[in-house]
């Protein structure tokens, strides 16, 4: 077992689970809208903050640790390899489409730059992100499914 890949798969499904909460407390509210959007924001103003972290989250552990972690796991060979190619490989193995990753990661930036002035662009990356969860869920979840895969082969070769 690989304490290191269990600890960042469960801080992921952690976060996963709070942004589940928080959509699902305010589903009503979607596709979001400016009225909308500022109804709820009158509500709660901290709740857009804690999309974004909790999405900011998710996306760096995923995109920074897991996804280097599991091929170095599955003994694939990272050393120099780019980003892309860290990427194809994951698409290879069935976890992600590169696409989907590189769209997930445009609103992790969209959500980086905290522009208070610009509503509409924060409504267009809330509704996306609302729309893509079970994106991110089914990349956590492949991840996870390798990860397992791998570590009962690992113990059947011991």
């Amino acid at each position: 077992m690989n304490k290191q890949i269990k600890f960042h798969l469960e801080i992921t499904e952690n976060n996963i689970k709070i942004l589940e909460e928080v959509f699902n407390s305010i589903k009503n509210y979607f596709p979001l809208n400016y009225e909308n959007y500022q109804e709820l924001k009158r509500k709660d103003f901290k709740i857009f903050d804690v999309i974004a972290y909790r999405f900011i989250k998710i996306q760096s552990i995923l995109g920074e640790k897991i996804f280097r972690e599991i091929l170095n796991y599955a003994e694939y060979d990272i050393q120099n390899k780019s980003y892309i190619e860290i990427l194809s490989e994951l698409e290879r193995m069935g976890i992600l489409k590169v696409n989907d990753w590189r769209f997930l990661r445009e609103l992790r930036n969209t959500f980086s730059h905290d522009y208070p002035d610009n509503e509409k662009e924060i409504i267009e990356a809330v509704n996306s992100l609302y729309f893509e969860l079970n994106t991110i869920k089914a990349i956590y979840e492949n991840l996870k499914a390798k990860y397992e895969q791998i570590f009962k082969i690992k113990q059947m070769g011991n």
